[in-house]
């Protein structure tokens, strides 16, 4: 064995601690985000017992709108932003360690050795790489659903190389599970279905094929249609409001995909041809396999013309490809192990290096609201009536002081039986706000500019500051 035991504890303990200070330094980076701030307000109104709106926010929340809200509105309680987003620290740097137990498992080998090297390498670029930095320090439900979602997978491979059904019900739990975290998870389970049933065919064993039916098939199809038919009407509103509502160009969405996973194709392309001059059949098939299911968010985004949150979901893709760029170095070590370790240890470096100003613009594209939420909290009174764009950032501060009812967003408002636009012009035109907020995060410049050329009639700049604006109503 090339390396002692200790020197591969010593590195996953280094690795974690890495992934930890990336992830936890300068966690108020910026105001909250306005997803963030819509998933605290969800939880604020299931923690004070306010179950029926919350339960309509399903057409549009990307997964069950009790689970993550829950779980962000008691950390906000207990530390505010910095709380809701250090328990995404938590979650991602644990999801650094089960990069590290799904990476060791997915090729297995005789040597523990190997194992644990593909899978050291593989944590390494989670902890390094920046959508699963960004994710980690975002307090959003995308590093729940991973961290969910790399649990089942670690008892699906456990289920597939064992033949153990009970591992294959447990998968499914936890699947379903990640599934309600973020329902995008949903995109695998086709995949999942066609993989274990191709392996229950090849083995021609009558007890595991039943097995995978009982255990595996049958029970995800049922949680997965149940869900769906309890809640057909809001999921249908969800997907067709939300996940079909913009179209990009599919060159667009390739871009952006390459950008954020450039390096590790690469690696894994490497991989698979240096197994395939060493005519490793079994590892090639199934690396080949790992790229396949790595593409599946990709085609997702092309299918669906949506480009907005083709960055994020490419964390998805790097859970599969990941221990394919740890078998390439692998592959290197083996060869001779000074120059291997060296090699991934300068990548790792080099692609934290490339990581930061990336994190850096993915915490800044929006607007910092803090002063803004001061000036507005000074300049409103009871029953007053607000548009603020930033809306769940406003709400948030104004919780306790104002009925979240007066406070609209830009995203869904009716006025004299209008919506939309016209909407918000026929009220700013007759002065139904108090208050105004607009910052061009969710309106387009056209609609500012129509806004405020109603606004100049009645209402009176109060602040001006990176694009944000704040508008009184003149008394």
């Amino acid at each position: 064995m090339p390396f002692k035991v200790n020197f591969f504890s010593a590195a996953l303990w280094a690795i974690l601690l890495l992934a930890f200070l990336v992830r936890v330094i300068n966690l108020n980076y910026n105001s909250p985000f306005l997803d963030e701030a819509i998933y605290v307000v969800l939880g604020k109104k299931i923690l004070s017992g306010n179950f029926a709106e919350v339960a309509s926010s399903i057409t549009w929340v990307g997964g069950f709108p009790f689970f993550y809200p829950t779980i962000s509105a008691i950390f906000f309680s207990i530390g505010g932003i910095l709380a809701t987003r250090f328990f995404n620290v938590i979650l991602g740097t644990i999801v650094v360690f089960l990069t590290y137990q799904l990476a060791k498992q997915l090729f297995p080998s005789k040597e523990d050795w190997t194992r644990t090297t593909v899978g050291l390498i593989a944590a390494a670029l989670m902890a390094t790489s920046a959508i699963p930095i960004s994710s980690s320090r975002l307090a959003n439900y995308d590093m729940l659903a991973v961290t969910i979602f790399l649990v089942g997978l670690i008892f699906l491979v456990k289920a597939i190389f064992e033949g153990e059904k009970n591992w294959y019900l447990i998968s499914v739990l936890v699947l379903f599970v990640s599934f309600l975290a973020k329902y995008v998870v949903a995109i695998f389970f086709p995949f999942f279905l066609i993989l274990t049933i191709w392996l229950a065919a090849k083995t021609k064993n009558q007890e595991m094929t039943t097995g995978i039916l009982k255990y595996f098939w049958l029970p995800l199809i049922f949680l997965t249609l149940i869900y769906g038919g309890l809640n057909f009407s809001s999921l249908k509103g969800y997907f067709v409001n939300q996940a079909f509502q913009e179209s990009s160009s599919a060159w667009g969405i390739l871009q952006i995909f390459w950008r954020y996973t450039f390096i590790y194709y690469i690696l894994s392309s490497g991989a698979f041809i240096l197994l395939f001059l060493k005519k490793q059949v079994f590892i090639l098939a199934q690396t080949l396999l790992l790229l396949a299911i790595s593409l599946v968010p990709l085609v997702a985004h092309l299918l669906k013309g949506n480009i907005l949150s083709a960055h994020q979901h490419t964390i998805f893709s790097q859970i599969f490809i990941l221990p394919l760029a740890g078998v390439f170095f692998l592959l290197i070590i083996k060869k001779n192990r000074k120059i291997g370790i060296l090699l991934a240890t300068t990548l790792v470096i080099f692609n934290l290096f490339l990581s930061i100003p990336k994190v850096k613009a993915l915490e800044s594209f929006w607007p910092n609201t803090n002063q803004a939420v001061e000036i507005i909290k000074n300049n409103v009174s009871a029953n007053d009536k607000i548009l603020a764009e930033a809306d769940g950032v406003v709400t948030i501060a104004l919780y306790d002081k104002l009925p979240t009812e007066n406070i609209t967003g830009p995203f869904y408002f009716s006025y004299q039986n209008q919506t939309g636009l016209p909407a918000y012009l026929q009220a700013v035109g007759n002065g139904y706000f108090n208050l105004f907020q607009l910052d061009g995060t969710i309106f387009r410049q056209n609609e500012i500019a129509e806004i405020e050329s109603l606004a100049n009639q009645k209402y009176s700049l109060i602040y001006l500051e990176d694009k944000i604006k704040i508008y009184k109503l003149q008394t």
